[in-house]
């Protein structure tokens, strides 16, 4: 589809989106300006809002991390871009052959996003609330995992060092286990405390640059949420499971 609408439009710029997405009436006049001559690729910044504590658990997920990947970004280390909130310039997007020439991937943006890097353009990154769109969430725990799994794929596309970074990271339980019998629940305990509060800062500080408030409240809730997740995937990951994404299984 996007291979078709990249041949009908007739602008300098394509702007991408999902239709479970609501972008503000800004958003074009807002990732425009980032669009200089180099730059192949200009990414948005999407959260996830929706009434429940899941989706709320999701919008706290997906704002985070979002919040890691500009960090790296800003150090002008590529990691990523978001099919939801994306700028492609039609140069950027025809000097890769356009998605007609790419590889099939279920991460059909990631792909885009590393062909138009290898063609020598650069990228940006926005963390701004004039390009801030909003998603719906996920609706059960199931889908979630699929929607995880599927993202899986792009991560295991990463640089090792960033690979390395997201193993740590999904390691802290376990090791959290080995101290708490090395060193005693007292100690455990008091990694799990700093854990939980410079994670809660790091994620402040995104919500604050988002122009969001941050929901202090949701963080002990959010630890129970990682923990499920991070095992829930890693059993999916492992075992020889299917996928489903827009309808079709993969393996």
């Amino acid at each position: 589809m996007l291979a078709h609408l990249a041949r009908a439009a007739t602008s300098k710029f394509f702007f991408i989106t999902d239709a479970d997405i609501a972008v503000p009436t800004g958003w074009i006049q807002g990732l425009l300006p980032f669009a200089t001559p180099e730059v192949g690729t200009v990414t948005g910044l999407t959260v996830v809002q929706g009434p429940r504590l899941f989706d709320r658990l999701q919008g706290l997920d997906w704002l985070q991390s979002l919040g890691l990947v500009q960090v790296v970004s800003d150090f002008g280390r590529p990691v990523t871009a978001m099919g939801n909130n994306m700028l492609v310039t039609r140069a950027a997007y025809e000097a890769t052959g356009g998605y007609e020439q790419l590889p099939f991937s279920v991460t059909e943006d990631y792909a885009l996003f590393q062909a138009v890097l290898k063609q020598g353009f650069t990228f940006r990154n926005v963390f701004r609330p004039e390009v801030l769109a909003v998603s719906l969430p996920i609706s059960t725990p199931g889908r979630l995992l699929h929607q995880r799994r599927r993202w899986m794929r792009g991560v295991e596309a990463l640089p090792w060092w960033l690979q390395g970074g997201l193993l740590f990271y999904a390691g802290f339980y376990p090791l959290l286990l080995v101290l708490a019998w090395v060193a005693g629940p007292v100690a455990a305990l008091g990694v799990l405390g700093a854990k939980v509060l410079l994670q809660g800062l790091l994620a402040a500080a995104c919500y604050h640059r988002a122009g969001l408030r941050m929901p202090w409240h949701l963080l002990p809730a959010f630890e129970v949420y990682t923990l499920a997740l991070t095992v829930s995937l890693s059993v999916f990951r492992l075992l020889p499971l299917s996928f489903d994404w827009k309808g079709r299984v993969y393996k």
